[in-house]
This record gives structure tokens, C-alpha cells and sequence, in this order.
């Protein structure tokens, strides 16, 4: 079991602390975080900062987030082919796929064509990962416009592509008042990664962005086992069904990601199991 980290997060360290994205990086890795999730968008004009930060840094990649535009107009093999690039120099054994977004005002006739241009696209991904050694992940992905943003929404493609795992997200089931207990019933067949996330109900102290709920609700960010994810009991479930991958500590939107990291960190420490 290791514990992972957001490439951003580190960046956000470097910025709020004034240090440098290397310093920054040896400090998480002082806490055993040696991995990071790396966000594709970044890398169409960062690739070379990523891998000199890696080189300095002593790390490297733990997943490749790919956001890809298969519900939209553009060839999907070129995507395809631009991520199995970036996921090769980096040397990404996993890949977080973000399929597509619908447009505000699709009709329910369009969502319906984009859902057919998604699932084509996920599947042509499938065939051409099929040699490449790369593990395909999918999660609920917290927004409005994902086709992926419900239980529902995510079993569906999981179902029809059962070549892709679940990358667990403990706190965006929370996006769309969902219980992250009944999501873990539903795909806890299917995880083998695993994102904490926690989510506080009240505005920090110390401030951090706000998100919405479906229903209205505000969420701000929160160390992991801070807020109101229940993550102690799915932690507790993970370990009854023999779970023994990695985990990632998620928290955009804080403006004391290194503080907040110390927190998560020793709170994993203190309730997942050290194998």
C-alpha cells in the first residue's frame, strides 16, 4: 500500500509556501509520498516541467488523469493516441479516465448521442490499451455536466466495459447527494484504487473553495477523516473485502495544502493498516 498525492497539490504547496515545486516535493516526500496523479491538462505546455520536477524531485507518476472529449466532435483515436504519449514519457501504469462532458442546454436526445460517442470512445481506448500494460480506472467524476457524475451514471459504463476498474472517490458521491456507503455496495466488486476525499460541511478557518451540491448543500475541502465522509467506515470495509492498493489524498481548493497533508497523512497512518 502506498500513499499517492495530486501533482497540483504539490504545485500549490510550492505556491503558498513560496518554495520551489522540488522543495515542495521533498517535503511530501518526507511524509512517504513518492507518487503523483497527474492531471492531463496540464500537460499539454507543462510535460517538461513534470518530468524535471520528477527527476529533482526523486518521484514519479502514479496515474495519468486523462480528460478526454469523447462525448464532443474531436477524433477520438488522436486523443487516444496524444494520452498513450504522455502516459509512455511519463511511464503511467494507470490512467483515470474523464470520458466527456454534455453542454448545458443538451437535450435529453443529445445526451443521448453523446452517451453512444462516450461509450464508443471508452472502448476504442480499451482495444488500443489492451497491449500497453496500462490499467483503465473510471470514478464519479464531481460535476453537473459529467455523464459520469451519478452511481447510476458510472455503473452503466462500468457495466458495458468490463475491462475498466473503479477508482473509488470517497467524496464525490457527495456532489449529488448520493451515500458514499450505498456507492461502495455497488462497486466494491470493481475497486482497485481508491481517492480520499473528505469534505467539511462548514467554511474553514482557514478558508477554501466552495462546492455546490445538487441540492444546494456547500462543501469545502478537509484533510481526510476530517469532514463528513463517513471514510473511517469504508476504510473498515476495504479491509474486510482484502483491499491492499494504494491511496491518494485529494483535497483541491485549500489554501494550506501542506498542512493539510500532514493532517491526512497522519491519519492514515493511524487507521489503514501498514502493509
Amino acid at each position: 500500500m502506498a500513499v499517492t498525492t495530486f501533482y497540483d497539490h504539490a504545485m500549490d504547496i510550492g505556491r503558498q509556501e513560496k518554495i520551489s515545486a522540488a522543495k515542495a516535493m521533498n517535503l511530501l516526500k518526507e511524509m512517504d509520498i513518492t507518487r503523483y496523479e497527474v492531471l492531463s491538462p496540464g500537460l499539454k505546455d507543462g510535460l517538461d516541467d513534470v518530468l524535471r520536477n520528477f527527476k529533482e524531485s526523486g518521484t514519479g507518476i502514479s496515474s495519468l488523469c486523462a480528460f478526454f472529449d469523447f462525448t464532443g466532435e474531436e477524433d477520438a483515436d488522436g486523443q487516444i493516441g496524444r494520452m498513450l504519449s504522455w502516459a509512455d514519457t511519463l511511464g503511467a501504469q494507470r490512467m483515470l479516465i474523464i470520458p466527456g462532458f454534455y453542454a448545458q442546454h443538451d437535450t435529453q436526445a443529445k445526451r443521448q448521442e453523446k452517451d453512444k460517442r462516450l461509450l464508443n470512445g471508452v472502448q476504442r481506448l480499451v482495444k488500443r490499451t489492451a497491449a500497453e500494460g496500462i490499467r483503465l480506472l473510471m470514478e464519479e467524476f464531481d460535476n453537473f455536466l459529467s455523464p459520469i457524475s451519478t452511481i447510476a451514471g458510472l455503473k452503466t459504463v462500468l457495466d458495458v466495459v468490463p475491462e475498466i476498474d473503479c477508482a473509488f472517490d470517497t467524496g464525490n458521491f457527495a456532489y449529488n447527494d448520493e451515500s458514499e456507503l450505498e456507492a461502495y455496495d455497488a462497486f466494491r466488486d470493481r475497486i482497485t484504487f481508491v481517492h480520499l476525499k473528505d469534505r467539511a460541511l462548514q467554511r474553514p478557518s482557514e478558508g477554501g473553495e466552495v462546492l455546490k451540491t445538487v441540492g444546494g448543500r456547500k462543501l469545502y475541502p478537509s484533510p481526510v477523516g476530517g469532514g463528513c465522509i463517513a471514510i473511517d467506515k469504508i476504510i473498515t470495509r476495504l479491509q474486510a473485502d482484502g483491499y491492499q492498493g494504494d491511496y491518494a489524498i485529494e483535497h483541491f481548493g485549500t489554501p494550506c495544502q501542506l498542512s493539510f497533508h500532514r493532517q491526512s497523512v497522519q491519519w492514515i497512518r493511524e487507521h489503514v493498516p501498514q502493509s
